[in-house]
Parts: structure tokens; sequence; C-alpha cells
């Protein structure tokens, strides 16, 4: 059996050599929701901004749709949420010919509403802009040695995806190959087992251009994504563009992996195809279910970032594009371990 592991993956600056402890309790992972639609204060959607507390989005919902008095397919997220953190989560809930329910029913010491407005459209995943965090790292063996190493971070590093992609011990993978298999699932949890694969392959390609010190060196066929659009392109040996990649203005990218890769070419091609040889029932699988070729950031930038020494360690703070993933900052900066549960030492989130 193939075994998997975040272990296996390239680090851009080295493996870190000071420790840490992450989530020794709630507040030490502050997770806060940054949207780029306001509400209209008009509609049959009600958008509630809440704070929780040791619960994760799925929890939260079924409360939500409790206390609304509505089925929970009435009730909608743009974004998961991990249940050992304190998070400020969006969620929608419609409420057709209804008024709103009392917002005093639902707080309890760990469900807070920092805010309820009415809307024409529920909550989609397209709303959510980006995650602000602020982090508590305990135990730590070197704080002046990890706020120095900050500095590196800064630059950018691989946009992998983490550790709760997959699953306790990468099982999401396993499942997927059950669904190649034949198997079936619940429709939600189909498309999260086939993700959690078409994710290995994405880190997979991404950890190969690390390796190869190609994370912002342009090859061959390279993909380029617009910086703040899904709008791409090939690069061809155009002479503007090592200028405009450092610049910001383009990004480049490795494929989420599905039908299409007759239109990659040259060195870019060769690259992903020397991985999905490596991985070939999981890329065969994901074409069989007919998931089409997408494009996803190589690099990963913290920005509005903030570092300093307290009393219970080191305070770091930052925010991050939707479907990024804080730990892989983490995993950079320093050796740590996850004493909630929810991953491993040293792996992403």
């Amino acid at each position: 059996m193939k075994h998997y592991s975040l272990d296996q993956l390239a680090y851009r600056f080295g493996k870190p050599a000071e420790t840490a402890v992450i989530r020794q309790q709630p507040e030490h992972f502050k997770v806060q929701e940054l949207i780029r639609v306001e509400p209209d204060g008009t509609g049959e959607h009600l958008w509630l901004n809440i704070r929780k507390r040791g619960m994760n989005t799925n929890y939260l919902a079924k409360q939500v749709a409790k206390w609304a008095g509505v089925p929970e397919r009435n009730v909608s997220h743009a974004g998961l949420k991990d249940r050992h953190a304190v998070t400020e989560q969006w969620l929608s809930v419609q409420l057709p010919g209804k008024p709103d329910p009392d917002f005093a029913q639902l707080e309890s010491d760990d469900i807070q509403i920092i805010a309820g407005h009415r809307h024409s459209q529920k909550l989609r995943p397209a709303v959510l802009l980006a995650n602000r965090f602020e982090l508590l790292l305990t135990e730590v063996s070197d704080p002046q040695a990890v706020i120095e190493r900050w500095q590196q971070i800064t630059a950018g590093v691989p946009n992998y995806f983490g550790e709760q992609r997959f699953g306790h011990d990468f099982g999401n993978i396993d499942k997927a190959k059950q669904v190649f298999a034949g198997k079936r699932f619940k429709r939600h949890l189909q498309g999260l087992f086939l993700s959690s694969a078409r994710s290995w392959l994405f880190n997979r390609i991404v950890s190969k251009r690390v390796a190869e010190q190609q994370l912002e060196t342009l090859i061959g066929g390279d993909m380029l994504m617009l910086a703040g659009s899904r709008s791409h392109f090939m690069y061809q040996g155009e002479a503007d563009l090592p200028e405009r990649l450092a610049s910001g203005d383009v990004q480049l990218t490795a494929p989420l992996w599905g039908e299409g890769f007759d239109n990659l070419q040259d060195d870019y091609r060769q690259l992903v195809q020397s991985v999905i040889d490596d991985e070939p029932e999981l890329a065969q699988g994901l074409v069989a279910q007919r998931l089409k070729l997408a494009l996803r950031p190589l690099l990963l930038k913290p920005e509005h970032g903030r570092i300093e020494h307290v009393e219970e360690g080191v305070k770091i703070s930052f925010v991050l594009p939707s479907g990024s993933f804080a730990t892989s900052i983490l995993r950079e900066l320093v050796s740590y371990q996850d004493v909630s549960g929810s991953a491993h030492a040293d792996l992403g989130e």
C-alpha cells in the first residue's frame, strides 16, 4: 500500500530547526473570515457573522438550523473552519416569509452573533475573499530565531494543501481509490475524497518545482494566472513576463489534475508528467471521474504579517487568500506539534 505524508514534500527554506506547540487551547488559533460582498439589508436570506469556539462549521450549521426552525439544507457557509479554534465565520439561513429569530436564543458561551443582516442571495464559497489568522506558538525553542526566519517566510512558501484536506492518516485518499473502484458514497463525501486525491497530486507537482528551485522561475509552457483573477495563459518566451512575475502581476501555477493534460506543453508538461507517472492510480481515476484540469497558484504569500515575542511564546498574525492553509505557512516557519489532536507534528492543516 502506498504511503502518504506531508513529510515527503520539499521545504522552500529547508526544514526548520526550531520547535513549538500550537493549539494548546482554541484561543491560540484565531481565524476571521473576510468576505467580498456586504449584505444589502433585504431578502429572505439572513446572513450571520458568528464567533464560535470549540466547534466545527457543520456542527454550528446544525445549531443554526435548529434555532431558526428550518432544514439544514437552508443553512449555507462560505468556508469550513476547524473545531480547535476561535473563528469568526459567516453563515446564511434561508427564512422565506419568516421574521428573524431571537438572536439571544442561539448565543451561548461558545457562540456569539457579531452581526446579522438580510440579503437577497444565500452565502456561497465565492463570497469568501480571505482569512485573517492570529496564532500563538507556545513552548518555542528559540523565539528570536523564529522571528528572524519569518522574514524569509514573507517572500512566500509552497502553496500546499494542508493535512486536514486528506483526513486522518490520509484516509480520504484511500476512500478516493474506493470511488475509483466503483464504491458509492454520499455526494458531498465523494466530492471530498476526489478533491483529496487531486490535492495530493498538486502537492507533489509543487514539491517537485520546489526541489528543482523553480518556485519563482519561469519554465517553458508555464501556465500563468493573472493576479486577483482566474484568467490564465501559457508562457511562450514573452520578454516582459519575468518582470510581471516579479511584480506580482501574474502568478505561476500548478494543475489540479483532471481532463485537459493534452493542452499542456514543453517543460511544464514534462514536469507534470513525471509526477503523474509516479501516481497513475490517482491520475487515471480522477480522469475517469471526468474532473477537468484547473490551476492553482504555486506560491503562498502571507499579507499584513506581524510577529512578536510575547510572554506565552510567539504571536503571529497574517492574511491568506481563501482556499489556502495557515499551517502551510507554519510548516516552513517552525517544526511544530499540534496538541489539539487535529493534526500531527510537522504537518499542515
